[in-house]
């Protein structure tokens, strides 16, 4: 379970640049995950994790883009 909650800690410095809305919801769901962890709400904790490691995932990769040289011929 906390190697769900630590994924979307994982994420590059980048994304807080490039896409700092989702980073921002990313943490805050892993925020509350922790709180349902403690509450032993453990469904409900496992559930944030996920959708806060797809957000950061999200993140990373918008990050990766926007920092990636284009394509050239």
């Amino acid at each position: 379970r906390r190697a769900r909650l630590g994924g979307a800690e994982d994420v590059q410095a980048g994304a807080g640049q490039h896409a700092p809305e989702l980073l921002a919801e990313a943490r805050q769901l892993v925020e509350r995950a922790r709180v349902n962890l403690q509450k032993g709400e453990y469904r409900q904790a496992r559930d944030d994790a996920d959708q806060s490691r797809a957000k950061a995932i999200e993140a990373r990769r918008l990050a990766e883009a926007a920092t990636s040289p284009p394509a050239g011929p």
